[in-house]
C-alpha cells in the first residue's frame, strides 16, 4: 500500500525587529574569542580593497612548532623547514596541518590525517559561513524587511560564532598540544546545549526557507542578484554609505565599485554553481558529519592514548546532539505536511494527526474500482480518492466541494489489511493491472477497498 501511494503522489519564524547594520564589521563578532578564533586565511586574488567577500578574522601566526608524541626526535641543529616535516605547520590558505610524513608510524600518520581533515573542513566551513553573512545577509537587511530576511535565513548569524569558537579552540590545541592536542575536549565544549537550541531553531526556519523564497517580491535587482543568482547590470540599489561595490554599481555585494558591474552570488562568493538552498542547507550538513569525524580519529587513537578518554565522549555527545537535531528536523518536516493536509482536507482537523508519537508517511491520489457497479458501457465504475498514510493510521479521502477532498475514513493500522490481488481470478477487465485491496476489519465494522496503481512495485 505505501508502494503504490509512491507511484502517486501528489506533490507535496520570525526574525527580530531591530534594525542591523548593513555591512558586518570586520573583525567583529558576538564575542571577543570568536574574532581570535578564526584561522588566518591566506586569499588567492591580488587584493581585497574592495571588499567584496571580507575575509576571515585573521591571527597571528606563530613559528612555534609541536613535536607529536610519536614523532622522531629532530636534531636541534636541524633547518626549521624539516622539522615542520615531522611536526607539522600551516597549508597554503594558513590553516595548520598535522604532519602526514613517511617517518611516522603508519597509526600516528592516519590519526593526524583525521584531524587534519577536521581542522580544513572546518576553516572551509567558516569560510563559506562568513561570506554568506557579510555577502548575502548584511547588504539584504537594506533591501528587505527584517520577517522576510528572518523567514529565509532565521538564526544563521548566531551559528558563525559557535563554530568560530570552536575551530578556535580546535586550532590552539592542535598547535600547543601533544598527540594533536585535546580534540575531545573542544568537541565536548562545543557540544553544548546552546549549540543544541541554535540548531533546532535554525531547522525551524530553514524548513520553510524555500516558500519564504517563492513567495519573496523580485523587485529590487539586488535581491534578483543575491537570492535567484540572476547577473545584473547597472543596478542603482547601491549604496554610498559603505565600501561594498559603492558607486551605484549593482548594489554593492562584492561588485567592483564601478558602474555597469555584473556578478551574481555564485560568482562573488567564490562558490560556483551553487544555489542560495543550497549554502542555507549546509550548517545541518556540517553538523551531520561531526560524528564521523570523531569516529575516525577514535578508531585510530590508542586506548592507552591520555585523550582517549575526553574523544569517547566526545563521539558519544555530539552524537547525541546530531540525534536530537534530526528528530527535530522530521517533527518539522512532518508538521509542514500535516498543515498541507489540514488545508485541502475538509476534516482532517478533527483526527489530532499531530499528536505525540504519529508520524506522517506519504499522501497520493489512488483509483478506486467498484466490483459490483458497472458504467453504460459495461465498465467497472472507479473513482478517485486521496489516500494519507501515517504511522498507525491510513485517512481516506474522497473528493470534496468545499475543499478539494473531504475525510470518508480513518481505519487504524493494526485493524487493516492488504492483499494483493491475483488480477487472473479477480474478473476484473484487462486494462485494470496491480490490483490489491485493502480490508479494514474492527469487531463487527468491515470495509474493503480495491485499488488498482499504473506502475507494478517489486
Amino acid at each position: 500500500a505505501a508502494a503504490a501511494l509512491t507511484s502517486s503522489a501528489s506533490g507535496r519564524a520570525s526574525g527580530t525587529s531591530s534594525k542591523r547594520r548593513r555591512k558586518v564589521t570586520k573583525g567583529a563578532t558576538s564575542a571577543a574569542d570568536a574574532s581570535s578564533a578564526l584561522a588566518r586565511r591566506k586569499k588567492d586574488t591580488t587584493d581585497d580593497d574592495d571588499g567584496d567577500v571580507p575575509p576571515l578574522v585573521p591571527v597571528a601566526t606563530t613559528t612555534t612548532t609541536t613535536t607529536n608524541t610519536a614523532t622522531t626526535t629532530t636534531p636541534t641543529t636541524a633547518p626549521v623547514a624539516a622539522a615542520s616535516t615531522v611536526s607539522g605547520g600551516e597549508d597554503d590558505s594558513g590553516v595548520f596541518q598535522l604532519s602526514t610524513s613517511s617517518a611516522l608510524p603508519p597509526s600516528v600518520r592516519t590519526r593526524n590525517q583525521a584531524i587534519n581533515e577536521l581542522l580544513r573542513t572546518e576553516a572551509d566551513f567558516l569560510a563559506v559561513t562568513a561570506r554568506t553573512v557579510n555577502s548575502v545577509i548584511a547588504p539584504l537587511q537594506n533591501q528587505l524587511k527584517a520577517e522576510q530576511v528572518a523567514s529565509i535565513f532565521g538564526n544563521y548569524e548566531q551559528l558563525l560564532p559557535m563554530h568560530a569558537r570552536f575551530y578556535g579552540d580546535l586550532n590552539k590545541a592542535v598547535r600547543g598540544g601533544d598527540g594533536g592536542g585535546d580534540i575531545g575536549g573542544c568537541m565536548l565544549k562545543f557540544a553544548s546545549a546552546d549549540l543544541l537550541a541554535a540548531y533546532k531553531k535554525y531547522c525551524a526556519v530553514q524548513a520553510q526557507s524555500d516558500d519564504a523564497l517563492r513567495r519573496l517580491p523580485r523587485t529590487s535587482p539586488l535581491v534578483r542578484q543575491l537570492l535567484f543568482g540572476e547577473v545584473v547590470s547597472g543596478g542603482g540599489d547601491g549604496d554610498d554609505d559603505d565600501d561594498e561595490g559603492s558607486g551605484g554599481g549593482t548594489g554593492g555585494v562584492g561588485g567592483s565599485g564601478s558602474n555597469g558591474g555584473s556578478s551574481s552570488w555564485s560568482q562573488r562568493s567564490g562558490e560556483p554553481d551553487v544555489e542560495i538552498s543550497s549554502l542555507l542547507i549546509r550548517p545541518v550538513q556540517r553538523m551531520c558529519k561531526y560524528p564521523l569525524m570523531i569516529a575516525r580519529i577514535v578508531e585510530n587513537t590508542e586506548s592507552n592514548h591520555q585523550h582517549h578518554v575526553s574523544l569517547t565522549a566526545a563521539a558519544a555527545a555530539i552524537g547525541k546532539v546530531v540525534a536530537a537535531i534530526n528528530e527535530h528536523q522530521r517533527y518539522i518536516e512532518n508538521a509542514a505536511q500535516v498543515r498541507e493536509l489540514l488545508e485541502t482536507v475538509e476534516g482532517a482537523n478533527k483526527l489530532d494527526l499531530l499528536k505525540a508519537g504519529r508520524h506522517f508517511i506519504i499522501s497520493g491520489a489512488l483509483t478506486e474500482l467498484h466490483g459490483d457497479v458497472r458504467t453504460a458501457t459495461g465498465e467497472l465504475a472507479t473513482s478517485t480518492a486521496l489516500y494519507s498514510l501515517f504511522s498507525d493510521l491510513l485517512v481516506r479521502s474522497e473528493k470534496g466541494r468545499k475543499k478539494a477532498f473531504v475525510v470518508k475514513d480513518a481505519l487504524p493500522l493494526d485493524c487493516c489489511l492488504v492483499n494483493d490481488l491475483d488480477e487472473g481470478s479477480t474478473k476484473l477487465p484487462g486494462i485494470y493491472h496491480n490490483v490489491f485491496q485493502i480490508v479494514y476489519m474492527a469487531g463487527t465494522d468491515s470495509k474493503k477497498f480495491t485499488i488498482c496503481v499504473e506502475k507494478a512495485f517489486i
